[in-house]
Parts: C-alpha cells; sequence; structure tokens
C-alpha cells in the first residue's frame, strides 16, 4: 500500500513539473515572438533610414556619421 501511494505522489509530483515547464516554455516562446516582432520593426525603420536620402543625394544615415564624426573632433 505504502509503494502504490509513493508511486502516485511520484507520478503527481512529476506531472506538475511538467506542466510548470509548459507554461514556462509557452512564456518563453511568447517573449521570443515578441522580441522578434520588436527587432523586426526597429530593423525595418532602420532600413528606411538608411536608404531615405536627402537633397543632395548622399543618404541621411551618412550625413548622420558625418555630424557625429565633426562633433568628436571638437
Amino acid at each position: 500500500m505504502e509503494e502504490r501511494d509513493a508511486a502516485e505522489k511520484d507520478a503527481r509530483d512529476k506531472e506538475t513539473k511538467i506542466l510548470s515547464l509548459t507554461r514556462e516554455l509557452e512564456e518563453m516562446e511568447e517573449h521570443m515572438a515578441e522580441m522578434s516582432r520588436k527587432y523586426n520593426a526597429q530593423k525595418r525603420e532602420y532600413d528606411e533610414v538608411v536608404s531615405s536620402k536627402d537633397d543632395v543625394g548622399k543618404s541621411v544615415h551618412d550625413l548622420e556619421k558625418v555630424r557625429v564624426h565633426k562633433c568628436l573632433i571638437l
């Protein structure tokens, strides 16, 4: 009888652990999906900035690099 009770308790403990790990995995997958969406949005925004041109045809990104470089020199 004690052996059976111990086996049932062990099975319940393992099932609880499985449920806990499954829940944790789902939360991590949701977090990864959210981070992936944010990354993709920022990458699109960056690509737009890099590819945008000003009046003389230089990219805004290149102009910003020159401006920062000048600030560092001064």
